[in-house]
Order: C-alpha cells, then sequence, then structure tokens
C-alpha cells in the first residue's frame, strides 16, 4: 500500500484552515492592491488594519469621487511600486 490515501489527505484538507475572508471596497472588490494618489500610497484589502484605514479616508474625503484611487494590472505590490507608489 502506498503512502497516498485519499482518507490521509482528506482528513489533512479538514485541518487546514483558511484565513477568514475580509469584504473589500465596493467597486474595487476585484482589486487587491489599492493606491491613493495625493500620498502616492498604496494599500493591502487584504490586510485588515490597511484596510480600515483606506475606508476610512474614502469615507471622510470622498477619493473615489475627487478620482484619487488608483488601481493597478497586474494587481501586485511590484506594479503599485513600479508606478511609484509605497506602502502604507
Amino acid at each position: 500500500m502506498t503512502g497516498s490515501s485519499p482518507h490521509r489527505a482528506r482528513s489533512f484538507d479538514v485541518l487546514r484552515k483558511e484565513p477568514a475572508a475580509v469584504p473589500r471596497l465596493p467597486r474595487l472588490e476585484g482589486h487587491r492592491f489599492v493606491g491613493v494618489r495625493d500620498t502616492m500610497t498604496v494599500h493591502d484589502c487584504d490586510a485588515p488594519q490597511q484596510l480600515a484605514l483606506l475606508r476610512r479616508r474614502m469615507d471622510e474625503e470622498d477619493l473615489l469621487g475627487r478620482k484619487l484611487i488608483q488601481t493597478f494590472a497586474p494587481d501586485t505590490l511590484a506594479e503599485a511600486r513600479n508606478r511609484g507608489f509605497r506602502s502604507a
């Protein structure tokens, strides 16, 4: 008998815990990295603290309405840095 039992693999998958998903910003659900042009900072929307900071600024300062939000393609931190943004 080999060591690749389907029962063993299934029990391992049950024990593995996935991180809880954080709801992203409305209209930007498909983007993980979102930049703010007035400060040239990029926020990781999968990091709860960075998302909370960005959400608060968007609500208080109407960043989306003022066209100060930047998304990136590809949606990576490297691309954001390539465009001159620094981590928040």
